[in-house]
This record gives structure tokens, sequence and C-alpha cells, in this order.
């Protein structure tokens, strides 16, 4: 079942700040888009890209993500000349994922929202949200994908990718406002990490035995805690408490959960 189409004027009317709005039939990938716009253009506001779907969506590590039209959301925002502390990079990540659970709990009251660590938002364990947080030129670009009525996936993807089975028409179009308004409200304090505590309450990824892709080489241990910088603390073969930054999760081993991807 598909959504209406989304609504450029609903959607800025419900902005709570200067945003500049850009909506899509069809696009390649919103996140692709943006980083295009920003090195050929002036920014002196933020811009939401939103398309109602992507052939080319894609997360970390170019990872397909699966956007058909009219059945999720898939959007991007461009925020220019932002101030961003390297050591604390990963609060933007883990702060979008906090505000973009609270925007959806707006609308899905009952549905247990949980985390992968960093970026992945889950639902029975399966993935029905992603983001990814980029820099370009000095301006982030924040990607959101999300699928909420997506009903069929490719063979290849139905282990492992869900949507959120709640298959009420929400207003799409005031839920991307809210997440906009969210993301940019958190942006403005992300380095205190006050969305922390919230984070780590949904992570499902803690105290399970973890497999984390770094680069040319893999760890596995058992998830121990998130410090203040929003890394993953693991517990490693040998005993040692070992900080992860910039890893990929790509197992989580507990008894209810096969998740992997």
């Amino acid at each position: 079942m598909q959504f209406l189409a989304l609504n450029k004027e609903e959607i800025q009317a419900n902005l709570q700040t200067n945003v500049a709005v850009s909506v899509f039939k069809e696009i390649s990938s919103t996140n692709d888009y943006a980083k295009a716009f920003s090195k050929k253009n002036i920014l002196r506001c933020p811009h939401l890209f939103v398309s109602e779907q992507q052939t080319a969506g894609h997360g970390l590590h170019q990872r397909a993500f699966f956007s058909p039209k009219g059945t999720g959301i898939y959007m991007s925002i461009l925020v220019p000349k932002i101030k961003i502390i390297p050591a604390k990079e990963g609060l933007i990540t883990t702060g979008t994922v906090v505000a973009v659970i609270n925007a959806l709990l707006k609308f899905y009251p009952t549905v247990d929202f949980k985390i992968k660590w960093i970026n992945d938002i889950l639902v029975n364990h399966k993935k029905v949200g992603g983001i990814l947080t980029e820099v370009v030129n000095g301006n982030l670009v924040i990607g959101i994908g999300l699928n909420l009525n997506t009903a069929a996936f490719p063979k290849q993807l139905q282990f492992k990718a869900g949507d959120i089975k709640d298959k009420r028409l929400i207003n799409r179009d005031l839920l991307i406002a809210m997440i906009t308004n969210n993301c940019l409200r958190m942006l403005k304090n992300y380095q205190d990490g006050q969305f922390l505590p919230e984070y780590g309450k949904r992570l499902e990824t803690l105290h399970n035995k973890v497999i984390i892709k770094l680069g040319n080489r893999s760890i596995s241990g058992i998830a121990e805690k998130i410090d203040n910088n929003g890394s993953l603390i693991v517990k490693n073969a040998q005993n040692k408490l070992e900080t992860i930054s910039t890893g990929e999760v790509v197992k989580v081993a507990s008894p209810d959960n096969l998740y992997q991807g």
C-alpha cells in the first residue's frame, strides 16, 4: 500500500526554521544529490532533499538501500558550515538516530524501535532504517532512509530488512518535517551527547557477542557499553577493552537475534 504523494508545501509549512526544500519523484540517491549540490552552490540555510524513490540509494560502504516508490522515506538534510569536532563526530550519527526514532514514536507509539551500532534502526531484529552522515566542503549531509510500509524486499534482503509493519497511511510530510526539526535542534548542541542515555537504552548490540569489521581486519568480542563520544567499547578474546569509533558491526549473536549486515 502506497502513501499519498509527498507535498513540498506541507513539509515546508511544518518546518520550525528556515530550510529550503526540494522534492523529487525519483532520484538516484538523495545523499549523492545533496553532496553534488553542496559543491556547486552557496548555501545560506539548510536544504532538505526528499524523493518518492531512489534508484541507487545506499548506506555505509555504498551498500544498497532498497528504496521503492511511495512506501518509505528517503531524505537528506544538507547543513552548511557546521563546526565538527573530530573526536565528537560519532555523536552526529548517534544523535540523528535518536532524533529519527523520537519522531517515529509520535506516529508509531507502540513500536519497540531498537538500534544496531552505530546507524541502523531495527524492529523485530530487522533493519527498517539507516543513517549516513557525510561531510563535503565543510557542509554536513545527513541521509535518512526508512522502510515504513515496504512489503516486498528482494530475496537477498528478506532475512535482514523489514518494515515497521503498521499499515496505517500516516502523514509522511509531517513526519519528514518532524525528523528535520529534531535533527537540526540536536545539531545545535550535539557535542554534549545528552541523547546517549536514550541511544544506549535502545542499543540491541550491547551485552551480545559481535563481529566488527575494521578496514581489512575483523574483531570479535562482547559489546560492553558506549562511551561519551558514542564509540562502542568491546571486550575482545583476550579480555581487553577496545574502543571502536569507525568500524561496522556485521553480526550480532544473541539467542533470539540472527541479524547480520
